[in-house]
């Protein structure tokens, strides 16, 4: 094993201490279900350390590796490692403070990669917890103890910052936050993915044009042009790494990297099937007859509920009651989200390890759709709720 990835100090006892005090100070926050969250991060902490030995063991082919090995080679300014290459540029970035400031070796910055995610993860529960305050209680609050969902969000790269700033994100919207919070995750979602940026905006601005809430046209007129805006350059970006001149050439790379793809390990053929079938795809395989090896099978399990998760909703959907009681103006805007990032996730994208990870990116606004479509308390079908933060589902 490279000696580089292996040598441990001082400084992993601090990020070990680092994380059981966020974890405790997290707990405190919260006025109920402490003892759910505790285990979340103890399940948390669990896959970090699977995931970190994973990459030791395949050191070559880890994307964490690739991380860290940039950032503790190189010796130039922090400012000019943005010019290396588009996202990557963005997480060495961040990892060579980490490195040459606070001198931690690989599994302190594993850590703190998964601190992060676990602040994605506390943000999330305090949403739920709070759509919950009207709500019959669930058993779905579970759910998040699915172990690839914490898999994907605790490692060194883009999944666990990107998790972190969409369930920001999330959190903003819910609690009526200024709006240039909202904006300013979206900014930093950008060197990253930039067309998760852009489609969560669509489904903001959309949200906001159809809300009975009012907002003023300024703001409509506004948000409109941010749109745009974010489209072009999404488009600009997508020519410029795939160095294409005009939009049928960019849809050729797209096929021919779908292909390229779907010829690995875990890559299936979906170059001949519709949009759909690729969204379903995306959302719910690996399936059993898929599985080529432990983590697919792992997966496959996982998708049984994320199956029943998403009939859940479409059940719930179709319920007029249930439809009634919802508040429209929080479910259009995760309804649109979950919408807007299959469609565009799932299209060329045939590689189902991908897929897994990928789609921890909409988990946020699944889990946040399905409780805000759970029934009321027989007591909150008959009043109004003024709690300022908490969401008043019979407000129209």
């Amino acid at each position: 094993m490279n000696s580089l990835y292996t040598f441990y100090s001082w400084t992993d006892i601090i990020a070990v201490l680092s994380y059981l005090i966020v974890t405790i100070f997290l707990c405190m926050k919260l006025s109920s279900h402490r003892s759910i969250f505790l285990l979340l991060s103890i399940l948390h902490f669990t896959m970090t350390c699977f995931y970190y030995y994973n990459g030791i063991v395949s050191i070559d082919v880890s994307d964490c590796a690739m991380y860290y090995r940039v950032s503790y080679q190189y010796s130039g300014s922090w400012i000019s490692i943005l010019s290396i290459r588009e996202s990557v540029s963005f997480i060495c970035f961040l990892c060579l403070p980490l490195i040459h400031i606070l001198k931690l070796n690989y599994l302190g910055c594993f850590i703190t990669f998964s601190i992060v995610g676990l602040l994605g993860w506390f943000l999330l529960f305090r949403v739920i917890l709070d759509v919950l305050v009207s709500k019959k209680r669930s058993k779905w609050i579970y759910f998040i103890f699915l172990p690839q969902l914490h898999y994907w969000t605790c490692a060194i790269g883009k999944d666990s910052i990107l998790f972190f700033l969409i369930c920001v994100a999330l959190y903003t919207w819910h609690f009526r936050k200024p709006m240039w919070t909202f904006f300013f995750s979206m900014l930093l979602i950008a060197p990253i993915r930039i067309h998760i940026a852009v489609g969560i905006m669509l489904a903001y601005v959309l949200s906001v044009f159809y809300s009975k809430r009012h907002y003023t046209w300024r703001v409509k007129i506004l948000l409109a042009l941010v749109s745009l805006v974010g489209l072009f350059l999404s488009f600009k970006v997508a020519m410029q790494v795939t160095n294409s001149l005009n939009a049928q050439e960019l849809s050729e790379y797209v096929t021919r990297d779908d292909a390229k793809y779907s010829d690995t390990n875990a890559g299936v053929d979906l170059s001949g099937a519709s949009w759909g079938v690729k969204v379903l795809s995306f959302l719910f395989r690996p399936l059993f007859f898929d599985a080529r090896n432990y983590l697919m099978i792992e997966a496959s399990v996982e998708n049984v509920f994320w199956v029943l998760l998403c009939l859940t909703i479409a059940l719930r959907l179709c319920n007029r009651q249930t439809r009634r009681e919802a508040d429209w103006h929080y479910l259009g805007f995760a309804i649109l989200s979950i919408l807007i990032l299959s469609l565009g996730l799932s299209y060329g994208n045939s590689n189902l390890g991908i897929a897994v990870r990928q789609k921890t990116m909409i988990f946020p606004f699944l889990f946040y759709s399905l409780f805000l479509l759970q029934p009321l308390k027989l007591s909150q079908k008959y009043k109004t709720i003024n709690t300022p933060t908490s969401i008043n589902p019979l407000l129209k």
